[in-house]
């Protein structure tokens, strides 16, 4: 097991539980944790269910097998109604919490962090795209190198409004500090132990929440990158994105795209074929 040095010995939980006490949140955490379970934590809102079908798609078609889906969402109850797909949805590898608060992200993640059972985390964003064997690929790396955190450090991006698939690495960001705000942040594809996010928990912004979390994790643990060479992940930049648009080094040529891994999915050939076709396009 990866220690970090420094870490607190007391209960680290406390700190998001007393605040969730103070906003009148409750939320149940489980009885205990499950080694080698894997917990695919996400947060969302009522305004995000037309994603929410998709993500369960990605999250039910990876290959790890004990695993959960841990969904954190909010609503506004004046206007709006919980997902009505997660609601309805009968499956016991599903923990949804729906909350009628206006809560910024970094806190709804730390709310996953405490409800999640697995050894492990891995943040699925609701709009991202993951291939079948995404999970079973970066907590493997995570295991093997010994880390207490792993995330992408370059990835590829598809461009909704153009049809372009674009190549992000750390050589796009001139400046150090860019450089490090960018490949540390982005945290669709944060890998990472429960017991050290619950010691160093998400700070409670609603933008720009990872990157302070997983730069906060690498001055005291082993946290690692790896470049997504086989296109493992697809992040979907389109005009409801809560990121800014990433650079790109590239645009990938349309066999290089259709060659990725991801595009095998399930849940991106249902995407692609519930829009124009871009296999035609002129990328």
């Amino acid at each position: 097991m990866t220690k970090c040095p420094g870490r607190p010995t007391t209960n680290a939980g406390t700190a998001v539980e007393r605040e969730l006490q103070k906003l009148g949140v409750g939320v149940a955490k489980p009885s205990q944790v499950h080694w080698n379970r894997v917990s695919v934590l996400t947060p969302t809102t009522a305004a995000r269910a037309a994603f929410h079908a998709q993500l369960w798609q990605c999250f039910s078609a990876q290959t790890w097998p004990n695993k959960e889906l841990v969904v954190v969402e909010t609503y506004d109850s004046t206007v709006e109604q919980p997902s009505s797909f997660f609601q309805d949805l009968k499956d016991d590898r599903l923990v949804h919490v729906a909350l009628a608060h206006d809560l910024n992200v970094g806190l709804k993640r730390n709310i996953s962090v405490l409800m999640a059972s697995g050894e492990y985390c891995v943040n699925f964003d609701d709009d991202d795209f993951y291939a079948d064997g995404y999970v079973e690929r970066m907590v493997g790396e995570l295991q093997l190198r010994g880390l207490g955190a792993l995330k992408l450090s370059a990835w590829h991006n598809y461009f909704e409004s153009t049809g372009r698939c674009g190549y992000s690495t750390p050589h796009t960001w001139k400046e150090d500090e860019e450089r490090d705000n960018n490949v540390f942040g982005y945290g669709f594809s944060y890998v990472y132990r429960r017991e050290l996010a619950l010691a160093y928990p998400y700070p409670h912004l609603d933008f720009g929440e990872d990157a302070p979390f997983m730069l906060k994790l690498r001055d005291g643990c082993r946290v690692g990158l790896m470049e997504d060479l086989e296109g493992v992940c697809l992040h979907l930049v389109h005009r409801h994105s809560s990121t800014m648009d990433p650079e790109v080094s590239r645009i990938l040529p349309q066999e290089e795209l259709e060659d990725l891994e991801v595009a095998d999915s399930q849940a991106f050939q249902h995407f692609i074929s519930s829009r124009r076709s871009w296999w035609c396009c002129d990328v």
